[in-house]
């Protein structure tokens, strides 16, 4: 990542509430260009609120979320996707009825610029678009090594499958700005290895990311810039090796005195 690049996303004064709980405090950051920036915490910190303000699944209390300059706090889910914000959840959301392969192709849909009438009368440009779309995400599949689980219903994949068809449904929107949450949560040791190569591959081909994950040895790893959440507050920001050794974040996690 360029020291000089621009920012994609700028979180100004942000706040939510539910109820009596203040799950995210008056927080500020800012996303850069081509940066792989990650959200730590302890469990109940704030992180997945965070994400699920950024992307448009609930709203804020208070406070601004700029993409390239534009206030997108005011949209709706899709219209952030089509801007370019595309997700992954904690919990896995893939359609397991469905095949690996149209699990992807969903992910496609912020692309698509044929109506329903034209889908139905399967004219050339619906038919070019599908297949447009279908060849696509066969090379996602087959980046993310689920090129031979195609075909399969996505029910058969295993835990650590799963997450990767997660990705590749993300990716299949080419979004500008990557959410991650958890996306190594629950996997193998060498699954968590190939997560942090994907993140590394994806941010070397120009994307940005946004993650939150608790494997630290991947955070810590792939991570250009770290910020430490603790009940909905920021208490530290900075570079991996800065904050692996912040007192505030040692206390924060391990409950130790910040002045001991």
């Amino acid at each position: 990542m360029s020291e000089t690049a621009a920012t994609l996303l700028e979180v100004r004064g942000l706040a939510c509430r539910f109820g009596g709980l203040e799950a995210i405090a008056d927080l500020d950051f800012t996303v850069r260009e081509g940066e792989i920036k990650a959200i730590i915490g302890p469990n109940g910190a704030g992180k997945t609120t965070l994400f699920n303000i950024v992307s448009g699944v609930i709203s804020p209390s208070a406070g601004r979320i700029v993409l390239s300059g534009d206030a997108i706090d005011r949209l709706p889910a899709f219209q952030r996707a089509r801007l370019g914000i595309s997700r992954t959840f904690q919990n896995l959301q893939i359609f397991k009825e469905m095949t690996v392969l149209e699990n992807v192709m969903v992910g496609c849909h912020t692309r698509s610029h044929c109506g329903t009438l034209q889908a139905v009368r399967r004219t050339s440009r619906s038919l070019a678009e599908e297949r447009d779309i279908r060849n696509s995400s066969i090379e996602l599949l087959a980046r993310l090594g689920l090129f031979d689980r195609a075909n399969e219903p996505a029910s058969s994949l295993s835990f650590g499958e799963s997450k990767l068809l997660e990705i590749a449904r993300a990716l299949a929107a080419a979004p500008r700005l990557l959410l991650l949450d958890e996306p190594a949560a629950g996997v193998s040791h060498a699954a968590a290895l190939r997560v942090g190569d994907l993140i590394r591959e994806l941010n070397e081909d120009g994307l940005t990311v946004l993650l939150v994950e608790h494997n630290m040895g991947l955070v810590m790893n792939v991570s250009d810039s770290i910020i430490v959440l603790d009940h909905g507050r920021r208490i530290a920001e900075g570079p991996p090796a800065a904050i692996r050794s912040d007192p505030a974040v040692l206390a924060a996690y391990l409950g130790e005195d910040e002045d001991a």
